[in-house]
């Protein structure tokens, strides 16, 4: 093998940085300018504030050759002490959102005769099924903007059943079930 210029600047480059390393450990490193552990303080307002008694979870060390996010969410599941069944579905509405019948208002009784009309098929064409979420409870629907549960009422008809897409109502005692749909968009 011939040395030409180049070959012979980088041998000399890479043994001036072999011997740099060398004194570097051997010779400059002191305890003063070793590698230290870090710490952290707060200051501010939030040092004033008392200590959390919230403990750190410690997520073990993924396996080797595990899937990387999926175990990582899994050993943290387990370092929380959470149990699937027990956790709240993440798509069901705050109970703030929801209608509540107002216990106040009582109804009064009608004295007059009111004519018997098809109040299913008003019903239907004033009301627009916009979404259906079904879930161990019974589910939710919404119904021009307003978010009812299975049982709650909309203009004297109750929510009675959910189906993918279907909300089933009843209009008092002996009134029979009424069939709103979500309406598809056009293509």
């Amino acid at each position: 093998m011939k040395l030409d210029k180049p070959k012979i600047a980088m041998l000399a480059l890479l043994a001036l940085a072999v011997v740099g390393l060398a004194v570097d450990r051997l010779f400059l490193t002191s305890p003063a300018t070793a590698p230290q552990p870090a710490s952290a303080s707060i200051s501010g307002p939030a040092a004033s504030l008392p200590p959390s008694s919230a403990t750190p979870v410690v997520v073990p060390a993924v396996p080797a050759g595990a899937d990387g996010i999926v175990e990582r969410l899994r050993l943290a599941g387990k370092g929380l002490s959470l149990a699937p069944a027990a956790l709240k579905d993440a798509f069901v509405p705050a109970e703030s959102w929801l209608v509540k019948p107002n216990p106040a208002v009582t109804p009064t009784a009608v004295t007059t005769a009111v004519p018997v009309v098809d109040s299913g098929g008003r019903f239907i064409s004033e009301h627009k099924l916009t979404s259906v979420l079904i879930d161990a409870g019974g589910g939710i629907a919404v119904v021009n903007d307003k978010v009812l549960r299975v049982g709650q009422e909309i203009d004297g008809y109750r929510l009675v059943r959910l189906a993918p897409g279907v909300a089933e109502f009843t209009g008092g005692p002996d009134g029979p079930p009424v069939r709103l749909q979500t309406v598809s968009p056009a293509p």
